[in-house]
This record gives structure tokens, sequence and C-alpha cells, in this order.
């Protein structure tokens, strides 16, 4: 992201010096600028500027203006009468100032002295994955022009606009016209292309502390309204995967005593400006918890003359101010109350917790959003939740448009103004949300053994590459037996062994039993995730001895069980019962025969031993 450009004027008189504060008072500054982006990306910029005599003694012997763009190509400086001297010098932080000498004096009451500033810039449009970005610095001080107009074209590749801040119409096909108050402090972006594609690679470092087993999970980059998750891979795979009340994926994981795992995950996520997936209605979103003090006298107070999501947000960052100091220190979370305590100390977390809790004070459902956001600049764009580049911001339910509004007030309030509430970004990557509770779940990033590690990585991935991988598995567990006048029940596993979850489906079951068909909704099953229904059909009359068939069907495919109720079971049954009784009898058989033989053996030799001669 390109810096700020600031403009100043270096004046001297004739006969009067006047303090640079009161320079409108004595000329009028106006500027006409082309930005001309090419196919590959170069902008050739053009500032027509004219300084118009509000007196009649005082005339302008040279012009300075500061960008900060620090690659300026093919610079001129140039009038009707052909060049102008200039001096170019580097400032401090890496951009350029240029000074403008005139020869001649423009002197007059409504004289004019009008020259053309150019160059070329790889700053002004930037390629980022599958988007364009062209970005046009603002004003330091915008009331120092009478006026200040901007004409941006941009090449027929680019594609159709998809934002642009300040928030505005713009037609599918340009040059695109900004005035003075349009442009401000903040700038001009603009983003061409519908959506933005991420290939992320975490790492999650759990352990087991204790002396017993212990079960634990892990939160993986979830779907929300404005992304879409592909989870290509987890090593190792987790036990279950299951889906929370705030829409987060949780996997899980069995860790032995003392045992410490390692976890890699690679997933892909599609990015979108705009809300694409409508969710559930919010639950629990407008309560008081840790950090987000709903019912704290100062904040209903605030929240009771606001009212309005959109006049929260300008609270908000009206009222914080980000402190790039306290990204290094200890970064203690202060909360919503300790934030207007101390608005001055202030980072991410801080501005998200004040707007969701004064939404939630004025009965707008408000929740937590913390994960990536692409920047490339950390003065503008910062980054400020934990070591590992992450970044919080809130969003609100949007009653009319049936959606969850993200929105960024503390990027609103680092780069100058510019809006992030009427219009987003592709550059959000939500890894968590936090509704039910302020704390928990841990982002990605979060789960770390020592502070020495690199656990998220995020670089541009393409359409390509986001594959749909739908791939489920049905099981099911019957008895194959039942006594009449007992119910038949069973359970139905769905899993998802796709890559993608399995959302807004319909399994149905079909028999002969009682009820003949039954109709399951499932909402979401994330990958690597399991459903379990719980199946049961009505008790058989006291006399039934029949074969029941049960059919399962779930997305074009089916399996059919067996149940049989009866008091006699089957032939299998009974076969294996007459191979019982008819073994028991063989057993008893030789039992008494051998018994038999053995008593007849000792009866005769106890008669002969009667026939014997006496001692």
């Amino acid at each position: 992201m390109l810096r700020k450009i600031f403009l100043f004027l270096v004046l001297s008189f004739m006969f009067l010096v006047v303090p640079k504060a009161h320079a409108d008072e004595n000329f009028d500054i106006s500027t006409n600028a082309t930005y001309k982006v090419s196919e590959n990306g170069l902008a050739h910029v053009t500032q027509r500027v004219q300084i118009r005599n509000k007196t009649e003694f005082i005339y302008t012997p040279s012009y300075a203006i500061t960008t900060g763009m620090g690659d300026l190509i093919n610079l001129r400086t140039y009038n009707n009468l052909g060049e102008l001297p200039n001096k170019v010098t580097e400032t401090k932080d890496g951009g350029k100032n240029i000074e403008i000498n005139f020869s001649d004096k423009t002197v007059g009451l409504g004289r004019i002295n009008e020259f053309t500033i150019s160059f070329d810039t790889n700053l002004i449009a930037r390629r980022k994955g599958s988007i364009w970005e062209v970005n046009v610095p603002g004003l330091s001080d915008p009331s120092s022009f009478v006026q200040y107009n901007i004409t941006l074209e941009t090449p027929a590749s680019f594609g159709p606009p998809t934002i642009a801040k300040p928030y505005r119409y713009l037609s599918d096909q340009g040059p695109y016209s900004f005035t003075k108050n349009e442009i401000g402090k903040s700038g001009i972006l603009i983003l061409f292309g519908k959506s933005q594609y991420y290939f992320i690679k975490l790492v999650y470092h759990i352990q087991n502390s204790s002396v017993v087993p212990v079960k634990t999970e892990i939160a993986l980059p979830p779907e929300t309204s404005y992304q879409d998750i592909r989870i290509e891979k987890i090593v190792p795979e987790p036990e279950d995967t299951y889906q929370d009340e705030d829409g987060n994926w949780l996997a899980v994981y069995s860790l032995a005593p003392r045992e410490k795992k390692t976890i890699n995950a690679q997933v892909f996520a599609h990015v979108f400006a705009m809300p694409i997936f409508d969710l559930a209605e919010p639950r629990g979103s407008i309560s008081s918890a840790k950090y987000w003090e709903v019912n704290d006298p100062e904040i209903k107070k605030i929240a009771q003359k606001l009212e309005t999501p959109g006049k929260i947000y300008d609270y908000v960052v009206s009222t914080l101010s980000y402190n790039y100091d306290k990204v290094e220190s200890k970064n203690v979370r202060l909360g919503a109350s300790g934030a207007l305590k101390n608005p001055d100390f202030a980072v991410c977390l801080e501005f998200t917790d004040l707007f969701v809790a004064l939404a939630r004070a004025a009965g707008i459902p408000a929740r937590s959003v913390e994960g990536y956001a692409y920047t490339q600049d950390s003065k503008l764009r910062p980054l400020s939740l934990v070591r590992d580049v992450l970044h919080s911001w809130p969003e609100y339910y949007d009653q009319e448009r049936k959606a969850w509004i993200m929105v960024d007030p503390t990027w609103t309030d680092t780069t100058g103004g510019m809006d992030y509430f009427n219009s987003f970004d592709l550059d959000h990557i939500a890894f968590v949300v936090k509704g039910n509770d302020s704390m928990y779940p841990v982002p990605a990033g979060g789960y770390k053994l020592s502070e020495d590690t690199k656990d998220v990585n995020v670089a541009f991935s393409d359409e390509s590459s986001f594959r749909n991988i739908v791939k489920t598995q049905v099981l099911s567990d019957f008895p194959d037996y039942v006594f009449p006048l007992v119910s038949v029940s069973g359970q139905i596993i769905v899993e998802n062994q796709g890559n993608m979850a399995v959302k807004n489906r319909k399994l149905y079951v079909k028999s002969d039993l009682t009820p003949s068909y039954q109709e399951f909704y499932i909402d979401s099953i994330p990958p690597y995730g399991k459903k379990a229904l719980y199946i049961t059909f009505n008790k058989s009359p006291f006399l039934t001895n029949k074969s029941h068939n049960i059919t399962i069907l779930f997305e074009g495919n089916s399996t059919t069980e067996k149940v049989l109720v009866g008091f006699i079971p089957d032939y299998y049954l009974i076969l294996i019962g007459g191979v019982i009784i008819l073994g028991s009898g063989a057993v008893s058989v030789i039992a008494y025969k051998t018994w038999s033989l053995y008593f007849q053996k000792r009866k005769k030799q106890a008669n002969l031993r009667g026939k014997g001669p006496r001692s």
C-alpha cells in the first residue's frame, strides 16, 4: 500500500512574508491529475498545477511536492515555455521531495502560474493474486487546494471494478473521476476482480501436560459469509471435526498423558468482497461477556445515543487512536471499558471490542473475527493480535440483508479515514469467529509451545487450485434380530471425506417397518467431520415373524440393511442352534457309553475278587 502523498508550498515574497499557515490568503491552488495505468501496471502520472495570485505583489518563486512514492521514473517538470529545473531529494521514509524553481515571476492580482509535473511509477497499480489493486495516494491537507481532481484510466484487461474506496458506484468501464472531497487524506483504493484465492499453510502445536488422557481441539479456518474454504490436507487426521454455533470448524484430537503433537494443515481460501453465503440467524450475540461489557453504565449510555452500526463505527474510529508502541510491548487486552478509559492505547483488539460491546448494548448482534489480513504497509494497515501476523475486526448482523457484515475500524483509523464500513476488501481471511465466547476458540497461529515458531504462511493462489472434492461415506448400525413388541433402533453415521463442507443435504430412510419413510436434514458437516443420525421404528405386533428391509438413500447412493423381527430366528440361527443341539447330543451319548463301559469293568472285577480263596 502506498503511503499518503504530502503537498506543501515553499513561498517567498517580494514585499511581504506571510506565515505558511496563511498561504491560502495569498494563493488559490488547483490541481488536475491524471493517472493512466498500462497493461503491465505501470502508471503514467500527470499533475497540472495552477497557482492563482490573490494579491497584487506576492508571487511564487518555487513549488515543492513530497510523495511517498520512491520510484519516480522519467520525471519531468515543465510549462508552456519549456522544461523547469527541479531538485529531487529522498525523504527519511523512502519517499521523494521534488522542488521546482520558476525563472519567470508571475506577479499581479489574478495572474496564474501554470505548470506540469509528470512521471511514471509502479506503485499505483499492483497485481495481487487474482486481482489488480489501484491505490492513488491522498492529500495531507485537502483544504490547501481550491480544487483537486483526479482522473483514473485503467486498461480493459483489468475488468470491471469490484470495490471502490471512497464508497461509490463505478461503471464497468472508465475513466473514473474523483474530487478533492472524495480523495481526502486516505486517497483512492479500487479493486478490479471479483474475488481472491489464497493458499494457507498452518502449524498447530498441542500438548497434554496432565497424567491422564485428554481430548482437545484446534480451530480450522471456517466458511463465513465472505469466504469459501477447502481443507486440502491435515496430518495427522483428526478423530472428528464439528461446527460450533458461531460456525467455527473444530478438529478433535486425543492426547495420551504427557504427549505432544504437531499438526500440519493445508487450506485453500476463496475470499469475496461482499457477503455471498446466507448464514443462520445469530444466537446469543447481544449478551455481555469478558471484554464486551454490555452492562457497563458508560457503554450503555453511549450506545443509546448512537443506535446504528454506522454511528457506532464512526464513534469508535473518532474515539480511539492506534498505538504502534503497544504492539511491541506486552499488549494486554483492555476490553471495551478499558479502551474507553485509555483511548490512546488501542490496537485492533480494542477497536473490535469497543465496537462489539457498543453494538450489543444497542441491541445489534455483533461478534469478533480473528484471522489473517494481507498488508504491504504495517503503518497504514497494521496487524497487532499476536506475533504470527494476525488481525482482529468486528462484524454485525444486518437484519434487512440477513447477513453478517464485516467492518474494520482499525484500518479506517490508520489509513486516515479510508472507508472499511460501506465496503470491505479481499485482504481479510477469517480464522475464527467469536460470538458466544470472547476468548475462544483460539485462531491458528496461537497454538504455540514456544514463541520462535512461524506457524502461519499465506500465499496467493488461483482458481485452478481451488478444487471441489465431494466424498461421503454412510455407515449404519442396526441389530440383526429384534423380538416383537420391541422398537427397532439404530444409528446412521455420515462421514465427510471430501475437502469441502457438506451442506444443506437430505438423507432418506425407507422401510416396510413403521414409519415407512423418514427424512433427515443435514445442515453442515465440515471436512473430516461426522454426523450421527438416530433412527427408531415402531414396535411390531406380538406374533410377527418377518425379515424387514431398511434402505438408506443419500447423494444418489443407497444401501440396505435387514432386520428380523420375531420369536423364531431365521434359518441361519436355526442351523447354528441345530448344530449346537446335535453336538451336545453326540457328546452326551459318547459320555454315557464311556461311563457305562467303565461301570461294567468295575463290576466284573468285583465279582472275580468275590470267588477267590479266603485268607
